[in-house]
């Protein structure tokens, strides 16, 4: 009853608005828009009191108000039924509370399945980083060991080198020093051989020179009286360089001291010396062999 009264009351409504809208179309018609806004208005105020003022819609009746039915009770359910409806209400929520479980089980179970998906990724990646990490502690052990390895080679070749050049320079300094001591042999031979010819040719020298000496001091020697004619005697004498006689002396006995004082006399007498033609064959202290005749020293 009650919602066909404001049904009603709506009807009417909608009808009155219909017709207020049907004569605000019928007093525009009429109406001539003048040009200025102000006599428009004007013109309009003025027109519309003066025309007739239309009479009201009559309202509709509401309608009668009728009481409202009073709700019927419901039946009450037997025993039977309300056991089945506390069974049903019982088995909905033992499937809600199942299915809210299940949600929890799976949410849970889901939980666990991305926290091992993302352990099992997290050990991927450490094994991909201990893996790079080995690797590249091995390519750095072998770049080591390549750097080592290269430092023994050269280390060794270097060793090698200095070796070569150390046997080198010792095979070198051998040759050097054989050479060297050939040389001073064949200097020493030559010196040798040199140095003997010269002794001899000195010594040849010294005794042509010493016979020639003899001769200088038989030359001025005087024999003592009641003297032997044959005897022999060394006479020994100190020379200047020019040949002039500073000392004589026997040192081999001609047999009687008349004969040696004598000998030695002729030796001053018989000053400067001759000197020998080799100069090498001049010596400052030289002993002749004297003999009264030349041929009594043979």
């Amino acid at each position: 009853m009650i919602e066909r009264r404001y049904l009603l009351a709506a009807l009417g409504l909608h009808v009155l608005l219909f017709l207020l809208l049907i004569a605000s179309a019928l007093f525009t018609r009429k109406i001539q828009a003048p040009p200025m806004i102000e006599a428009t208005i004007v013109s309009l105020d003025r027109k519309q009191s003066q025309a007739p003022t239309p009479a009201p819609p009559q309202p509709t009746p509401p309608p009668a108000e009728e009481k409202p039915e009073p709700t019927p009770e419901p039946p009450k359910p037997s025993p039977a039924e309300a056991q089945r409806q506390q069974e049903q209400k019982q088995e909905q929520q033992r499937k809600a509370q199942e299915a809210q479980e299940r949600k929890r089980v799976e949410d849970q179970q889901r939980k666990q399945k991305d926290l091992e998906l993302k352990a099992e990724a997290e050990r991927k990646r450490q094994e991909q980083l201990q893996k790079k990490a080995e690797e590249d502690r091995r390519k750095q052990e072998e770049e080591r060991l390549k750097r080592e390895e290269a430092e023994r080679v050269k280390q060794e070749q270097l060793r090698k080198k200095q070796e070569e050049e150390e046997l080198k320079r010792k095979i070198e300094e051998e040759r050097r020093r054989a050479a060297e001591e050939e040389k001073k042999r064949r200097e020493a031979e030559v010196a040798a051989a040199l140095a003997a010819e010269l002794r001899g040719r000195i010594q040849a020298a010294q005794a042509d020179w010493g016979s020639v000496l003899a001769a200088r001091i038989r030359k001025f020697w005087n024999r003592p009286p009641a003297s032997p004619t044959a005897f022999r005697c060394v006479v020994a004498m100190q020379l200047a360089p020019n040949g002039e006689v500073l000392s004589a002396k026997v040192t081999q006995s001609c047999g009687t001291d008349p004969l040696d004082r004598s000998v030695e006399a002729a030796v001053v007498k018989a000053s400067p010396m001759p000197l020998p033609p080799d100069p090498a064959a001049f010596v400052p202290n030289i002993s002749v062999t004297f003999c009264p005749a030349s041929n009594a020293c043979q």
